[in-house]
């Protein structure tokens, strides 16, 4: 498992940072003091994930199990107790913009601001967050529209690409792909017009993985996705070395598996896996924090392990458990299990698919995301309709 410390790190992080970016427009004193009592906890806080941290170093079985969740339970109320300031920041660049001033200082506040809300991407429910980045996104637009020098302009338009990407993958987890789609193309436009080629390079790679068909029989054209990814590939292949680009390989390569194109599935993870190891840059804001899962340094596995279950091969199951047994992100718990459901039911173990089943539905219900818990419901319709193996699955699924 990733250190865990480090992994809540990231969490208090953006509490600084919003501070930071508040005394950069000169915030009344009362705000001011708030944000010095969210510093002031982080050092207790630190002291407490430290005897956790500690915890979990000779723990076993159950009590390595016990200590992670708690552990994570803390973490998402210690990014919960976080957001107040970043909304407070949020209020204050609105009240700006409205008063004509967009200029670098606030530009670089709304960076700040969407960074901080990325680092608690993934730590917690979609449905939490989407608010707050549907607000920033909508104060970007009407700052664009309001008439800015042509270096102010192109940098708003960087941060909107930002903004509609992360919004975009907010309702793809919350299953909403039409509003996705919606948003993936503001942001494909923004950093197009912004001519950042990089931005615009991920914003269709997303829209690419927004094409996919679900398991749950949900509309999708996987040969367009693959396509996508692989526009988007080459676009940040023309730049320097980037983050992303093993995720976008590794997308491709699942949805070569999706078409049972095994040479594709096998090129573009061997392309991911030996990029992964290249020196790349990471970039700040949004992206920095994107995908959620690539904090845990064998995430390329979850690409990988999808594509060797649907090509049915017999690597899968022990890469899958694996990954089930030390994983910190609720994404990549929920996609592990329904890829080992997918596979006990392909081979008729019902009880053994049942029980992923129940776990990947579990990880999905705690993280909030609303998509995996409709996988989970399409790949039991895999299954025979009257298996009694699936009761409790069936029952549980009946109240979401």
């Amino acid at each position: 498992m990733p250190d865990p410390l480090e992994q809540l790190r990231h969490a208090l992080a953006h509490a600084d940072i919003a501070s930071a970016a508040l005394r950069s427009i000169r915030p009344t004193p009362a705000q001011q003091s708030a944000l010095r009592a969210v510093r002031e906890m982080d050092s207790v806080l630190r002291t407490v994930i430290g005897a956790f941290d500690a915890a979990m170093e000779g723990a076993e079985g159950e009590d390595h199990t016990m200590h992670r969740r708690l552990l994570l339970k803390l973490g998402g109320a210690m990014a919960s107790a976080s957001i107040p300031p970043l909304e407070a920041l949020d209020r204050l660049m609105a009240q700006r913009g409205r008063a004509g001033r967009v200029d670098h200082s606030l530009t670089d506040a709304y960076h700040s601001l969407l960074h901080g809300y990325g680092s608690v991407y993934g730590r917690m429910a979609p449905a939490r967050l989407r608010p707050a980045v549907a607000s920033i996104l909508d104060r970007l637009l009407d700052a664009q529209r309001d008439g800015t020098t042509p270096g102010t302009r192109a940098r708003l338009g960087q941060l909107t690409s930002d903004a509609a990407s992360f919004a975009g993958w907010l309702a793809y987890d919350l299953g909403r792909p039409g509003s996705a789609r919606a948003h993936f193309v503001l942001a494909a436009n923004a950093a197009r017009d912004a001519g950042d080629r990089r931005r615009w390079a991920l914003a269709l790679a997303s829209e690419g993985i927004n094409n996919s068909p679900a398991t749950d029989g949900s509309a999708g054209d996987p040969r367009r996705a693959l396509a996508l990814l692989q526009q988007a590939d080459v676009m940040l292949a023309a730049a320097p070395p980037h983050w992303s680009r093993p995720w976008v390989n590794a997308q491709a390569a699942a949805k070569g598996a999706r078409l049972g194109a095994e040479a594709t599935f096998l090129n573009h993870m061997e392309a991911a896996q030996e990029l992964r190891q290249a020196p790349a840059e990471r970039p700040q804001g949004f992206w920095h924090w994107f995908p959620v899962r690539s904090m845990e340094p064998d995430y390329l596995e979850d690409y990988r392990t999808g594509g060797l279950t649907r090509l049915d091969h017999p690597d899968a199951e022990s890469t899958l458990l694996g990954i089930t047994g030390h994983t910190g992100q609720g994404h990549r718990m929920a996609e592990a299990q329904q890829n080992l459901m997918q596979l006990y039911i392909r081979h008729h173990e019902y009880d053994t698919a049942a029980r992923a089943g129940m776990r990947g539905l579990s990880a999905a219900r705690e993280a909030g995301l609303t998509r995996w818990v409709e996988v989970v419901r399409g790949v039991r319709a895999q299954a025979p309709a009257g298996a009694t193996a699936f009761a409790e699955l069936d029952q549980a699924l009946l109240g979401v």
